[in-house]
């Protein structure tokens, strides 16, 4: 008669569970494995899994047990680490974050490439007159940054290789320093300016002058004449150029910031 093993509610015949394995060793190292492997997975994770869990499946999955376990290539650490913990929390692995940093340094890269052709534009229109200009721009981002915490941290990531940002700050710069930007009252541009700006003043006047830049207008070499003739004044005296930032008048004047 043949033996069955009632272990269940349908009875099993014993030979089909043994007749697998040559001997009761073969069955127990069978087992020995079977348990192995139960111990060493992981359930996927639902809404009743414990934190603990959840991060025992992902790391099963390749992510790394902590933030600071994601590896950055050479290069890459001032972008991606601010990042590695939002990665963390969205239990991405190594792999997953690898492909991340390859994104996002093509993306850099290609900014970076805009830039350098947006700044080759900008000297190609500006000529012989860019430094000056971004100098001109570059007080204007100084100045409105100086006259709040606010305006300053919006223009932290101002990048003045960029044709509109450098176009805008220049204009901006323009007025500042002539004294045309809304100040509330603050009366004449000269007033109360030293010798020194009014020479500094008037050199970017020359500079906005289209005999300064047209070799072909009757008054270009006038034009350039006074203006080297200024600028070698500024210098003798121990500033940097125009855009020296003693050279300055205050745009806040008037409104209780200076």
């Amino acid at each position: 008669m043949r033996r069955v093993v009632e272990n269940s509610e349908n009875p099993v015949a014993e030979d089909k569970i043994l007749g697998k394995f040559d001997d009761v060793d073969s069955l127990a190292k069978s087992y020995q494995e079977l348990q192995s492997r139960m111990g060493n997975s992981v359930r996927i994770p639902n809404s009743e899994s414990s934190p603990e869990e959840t991060a025992a499946f992902y790391q099963k999955l390749g992510m790394p047990e902590s933030p600071d376990g994601y590896t950055v290539g050479e290069g890459m650490e001032e972008m991606l680490d601010g990042f590695k913990p939002m990665a963390h929390s969205a239990h991405l692995t190594q792999r997953q974050f690898d492909h991340f940093a390859y994104a996002q340094g093509a993306a850099a890269e290609a900014a970076e490439e805009s830039l350098r052709a947006s700044e080759e534009r900008l000297k190609g229109k500006w000529g012989d007159n860019f430094e000056m200009s971004n100098g001109v721009a570059a007080g204007a981002v100084e100045a409105l940054s100086e006259y709040s915490e606010t305006l300053g941290a919006a223009l932290a990531g101002v990048d003045l290789r960029d044709e509109g940002s450098h176009e805008l700050f220049t204009t901006i710069g323009q007025l500042l320093m002539d004294g045309n930007a809304p100040t509330q009252g603050q009366g004449d541009s000269m007033a109360g300016e030293t010798d020194d700006m009014a020479i500094a003043i008037r050199v970017r006047e020359l500079m906005k002058t289209k005999a300064f830049s047209d070799i072909r207008d009757p008054e270009h070499e006038k034009t350039k004449a006074e203006y080297y003739e200024k600028i070698t004044q500024l210098v003798n005296r121990g500033y940097e150029g125009v855009s020296d930032a003693r050279l300055k008048p205050n745009p806040f004047r008037g409104v209780g910031l200076e």
